[in-house]
């Protein structure tokens, strides 16, 4: 550096000096160098003022505000705050189509996150949210407002953009390995899938497994679970007794009904513990249907925004009690609002939430006290109120928000494949055998029919066909009325039809065919048979049973007569083994195929029978046991 430099930076120092001392001396300055709008050293707005549409000479002074930490407490969980203002006028009075205030920003609004100006509500500490434009560049964030008050500018993470918004969290971590008794289906390698699962075992009970669920979105979800749970944990609710929502409040339901669902927060965890013999039981009655579903109805899309607003300053059990009463209170339209959208629904929530938001913040605190008697009453109260004041600013950002967002678009996943959200219970090998052989445990007599084993029937049947092996003696297709692999319904050049014909063992063409009752068969050669798919079915259904009431029935196929109420369709005919007597229909129950192993099973007796329905038709039939069945 020259020494002319040096001289010349030695009066700059000495004249700032003298200012700083005549400054102080007169108790104010204006630095030359300073610029004059109000500004955050971390990069905030500059404010403008503007009064499109009205007479000229308008002006109006604009000062910064002082945030106090009431303002913050009050805001949306993840919500940044930046420089506020206060505006007056200073030549005119605001006219009454209002003024334009714009914040400039340094730095442009994320692509993930949302900016509008809020009004700060002096009277009731609240910010209240004005319909906002953002520039095409996302620096200028403008809104007409009708007075002048404290104003700042709000910017928050904006859910369900349609995309994966990187908000995300770890897998589950379940001990105790998947029982050994369990085969569990889910999607279980997909890190970025909407849901993420682990199955254990208790570790007080190995005949229970539990599964554990998080939620990998930023946003809410509901969980149904197709049987009640042994037992139910999730970390939303600290150390109080987890409860699903109806339970917590207490038998008022919302129009179009809750059921027994539970909500699980933004990237929350719920467990769960379900018994083996109820596990196996809904395996047994309905393999298709999923243990545990998430799905994102509308008003646990709600509820899950509402927690995020305050989950990082006052989260928790309050925090869901405080939820569950407000949309108790105020969310009875939202199942059946034609308008789908969060938008929507959070205008028609807030005048409520509005309007009832002492109340609420009450019945949050009686409900937090049931659920946590050690808690302080006023202190619930008072965080009740605070947390109110956080959701309904939430509430007013998604209302005037320009994004048309439904319950399938918040959760960003509504074209993925279901599995990513369903969990569904499969016993183990093992234990399907064992299950099977225990459920069909019963005094019925159960005859697997073997004829080509026997020599009795081999004796007294008549061979047809002259033994020939020649073509075109006959066809034959697979059994209407046998599930087994080796039985056909034939069709012998000349003989009528029979079903079922069990194929000989490595000839299926020839065949014996049943001829009226498992005492009496024909056989059939030469026939050109339609293959089944090898195998016997685990649970082949019957095709001639003997009844306790001295009736027989067997099993046919086709168009029958009408059923009786609580009856799918016929099955067969009965008539009396004695040959004496009027015929009866056979009726069958399709749901009870996967309960006994076929839809003629109507249940077991108290004496441990399986029961058949049967009665003449145009009559409501009996339920009678079954001595025998033969398949």
């Amino acid at each position: 550096m020259s020494k002319v430099d040096g001289t010349a930076q030695h009066h700059q120092r000495i004249v700032g000096v003298a200012l700083l001392i005549l400054c102080l001396f007169l108790a104010s300055c204006s630095w030359p160098w300073d610029n004059p709008k109000p500004r955050n050293p971390n990069g905030a707005p500059h404010v403008s003022v503007t009064f499109p549409n009205s007479p000229p000479g308008l002006s109006a002074k604009v000062e910064a505000l002082e945030i106090t930490e009431t303002m913050r407490e009050a805001l949306p969980s993840g919500a940044t705050l930046h420089e506020g203002v206060t505006l007056t006028m200073v030549e005119g009075s605001l006219p009454a189509n209002g003024a334009l205030i714009a914040f400039e920003l340094d730095v442009p609004v994320a692509e993930d996150r949302e900016a509008n100006i809020g009004y700060w509500n002096t009277n009731t500490e609240e910010w209240e949210i004005s319909p906002s434009e953002l520039s095409s560049d996302r620096r200028v964030v403008s809104a007409t407002v009708s007075h002048f008050s404290p104003y700042s500018l709000i910017e928050k993470a904006f859910n369900g953009i349609g995309k994966v918004l990187g908000d995300k969290t770890n897998p589950p971590n379940c001990s105790g390995g998947i029982p050994s008794w369990a085969d569990p289906q889910f999607s279980e390698d997909n890190i970025n899938a909407p849901v993420l699962w682990c199955v254990g075992t208790d570790g007080n009970d190995p005949d229970i497994m539990e599964v554990r669920v998080v939620m990998n979105r930023p946003n809410a979800g509901s969980i149904a679970t197709a049987i009640k749970p042994a037992w139910a944990w999730s970390d939303m609710w600290e150390e109080a007794a987890p409860a699903t929502w109806t339970q917590v409040a207490v038998g008022a339901v919302l129009n179009g009904g809750w059921g027994d669902k539970y909500l699980i927060q933004p990237l929350g965890e719920y467990r769960f513990g379900f018994k083996r013999a109820e596990l196996l039981d809904l395996w047994g009655s309905n393999t298709n249907q999923p243990l545990v579903e998430v799905d994102s109805q509308l008003p646990f899309v709600i509820g899950g925004l509402m927690y995020q607003a305050v989950e990082g300053n006052a989260g928790g059990g309050l925090a869901g009690a405080f939820i569950m009463m407000s949309l108790i209170e105020c969310g009875g339209k939202l199942n059946s609002a034609k308008d789908q959208s969060v938008g929507a629904a959070f205008k028609e929530l807030l005048p409520c939430l509005n309007d009832r938001k002492d109340a609420i913040a009450v019945a949050t605190a009686k409900a937090w006290l049931k659920m946590k008697p050690g808690a302080n009453w006023e202190q619930s109260i008072s965080a009740g109120k605070t947390i109110g004041k956080a959701i309904r600013a939430a509430g007013q950002t998604y209302a005037v928000a320009k994004l048309t967002l439904t319950a399938g678009t918040i959760i960003g996943d509504s074209l993925l494949d279901p599995i990513l959200r369903q969990f569904f219970f499969l016993p183990a090998n093992e234990e399907l055998k064992k299950y099977l052989k225990a459920k069909y445990a019963t005094k019925t007599e159960i005859i697997d029919l073997t004829p080509w084993s026997d020599s009795g029937t081999l004796q007294k049947s008549k061979t047809e066909n002259g033994g020939s092996t020649a073509a075109n003696k006959g066809m034959c297709l697979g059994s209407s009325v046998s599930s087994r692999a080796d039985a056909f319904r034939c069709f012998p050049a000349g003989a009528g039809v029979y079903d079922p014909c069990l194929a000989k063992p490595g000839d299926t063409t020839v065949l014996a065919c049943m001829d009226g009752e498992p005492s009496t068969w024909r056989i059939f050669t030469g026939m050109k048979v339609t293959q089944r798919p090898d195998g016997v079915s685990e649970v082949a259904g019957p095709f001639y049973l003997e009844l306790a009431n001295g009736m027989a029935c067997r099993l046919s196929s086709g168009a029958g007569p009408t059923p009786p109420p609580g009856y799918d369709g016929w099955a067969g005919t009965c008539k009396s083994m004695s040959g004496s007597g009027e015929v009866e229909v056979l009726w069958a129950k399709f749901e009870s195929t996967t309960l006994y192993g076929s839809a003629v099973y109507a249940g077991k007796s108290p004496q441990g029978y399986l029961q058949t329905a049967v009665g003449p038709e145009g009559s409501q039939p009996a339920l009678v046991d079954a001595l025998r069945i033969y398949r």
